[in-house]
């Protein structure tokens, strides 16, 4: 009975949501996302950063909020990635939840608010919601329409992988900060982020989704995504272009390991010629992308396995280019 108390008393001061941040130099945003974290209309949270071995100010710009905000933890390191990062971040949350927002983006003051109650009332592993995208050159806010298909998900909420008629895959991102995730959910599927340069939240996003048995959608946008940001990730993503081929690989992996693979084996290889034709140009050497071609098995599936035939007919044809490559 004691221990029941005591373990009721704990639960009850741990704070509603854990929002950790990977920051590695990013100065030139740093205060606008911190703004939009300390001043949640949702006050319950813990603000866990994680600095992956700085060398710009963006370390004594997180020690200048920790000093105004107790809810701040600052968490230090030599440089990897924001998938360590965020790994290092979990390690240590006691929130009922998880949210990983990026440190060039901010988010709508009620975020944590609206995706918190919406996980509440549903009692969801996952909750996704909208968002923007902020051009940096022009300054054009617009809606990130492609980052969730609310047309192509089921009406009722909550839902699950297996009540989407077509590919989840396409119909939702595989980044994280769009997401709340439950934190003991997360606990017992035992992943954590691919410590990677780029696409390290790929695997651990689908994997929350496949396993979850609820999942539920706040259908306004909350947050806002800043793009066209030359030190991005995704705008230097031919330094590391295979990455997206590593976060694959680990999927695959883990259907085959819980015996899914045979169910989301078409959908998978749709997705995978997806991220190739998406990504290909970031692969110098021609035979490393025909290898990866072939182990996702693009090449031996039929092409009814695949929902776009614009895509279908460029994998063709990157193929064949990169076949007479080798051959000169």
């Amino acid at each position: 009975m004691l221990n029941s108390i005591n373990r009721l008393l704990k639960r009850k001061k741990n704070p509603k949501v854990s929002v950790i941040l990977p920051v590695y130099n990013e100065e030139p945003f740093l205060r606008q996302c911190m703004d939009s974290l300390v001043n949640q209309t949702l006050k319950d949270i813990e603000i866990i950063c994680v600095d992956d071995g700085s060398t710009d100010k963006s370390l004594s710009i997180l020690r200048e909020y920790k000093k105004i905000d107790k809810r701040i933890r600052i968490i230090t390191g030599e440089h990897k990635n924001a998938g360590t990062a965020r790994n290092k971040g979990i390690d240590v949350a006691t929130g009922k939840y998880l949210y990983f927002p990026d440190s060039d983006d901010y988010c709508q003051l009620n975020l944590l608010e609206k995706a918190y109650e919406e996980a509440e009332d549903k009692e969801a592993d996952v909750t996704i919601f909208k968002s923007y995208s902020l051009n940096n050159v022009s300054n054009a806010i617009t809606q990130c329409a492609f980052s969730l298909y609310l047309d192509k998900l089921p009406s009722k909420r909550p839902f699950s992988i297996d009540d989407i008629e077509g590919n989840f895959f396409r119909f939702i991102m595989g980044w994280a900060w769009d997401k709340l995730f439950l934190r003991d959910y997360i606990d017992s599927l035992k992943i954590r982020f691919q410590e990677q340069r780029t696409t390290n939240d790929m695997y651990f996003v689908y994997m929350s989704l496949i396993n979850a048995r609820k999942i539920t959608t706040y259908n306004n946008e909350l947050y806002t995504q800043r793009v066209c940001v030359d030190t991005s990730l995704s705008m230097t993503r031919y330094i590391s272009g295979n990455c997206f081929y590593y976060a694959l690989l680990e999927i695959k992996k883990s259907l085959i390991n819980n015996n899914n693979w045979e169910k989301y084996e078409c959908i998978f290889v749709d997705y995978a010629m997806h991220c190739c034709v998406s990504n290909y140009q970031f692969i110098d050497d021609s035979k490393e992308l025909i290898r990866i071609i072939y182990d996702l098995g693009i090449v031996d599936a039929p092409k009814s396995w695949f929902s776009s035939n614009e895509e279908f007919d460029k994998c063709q044809l990157i193929i064949k280019q990169q076949y007479n490559k080798n051959e000169k």
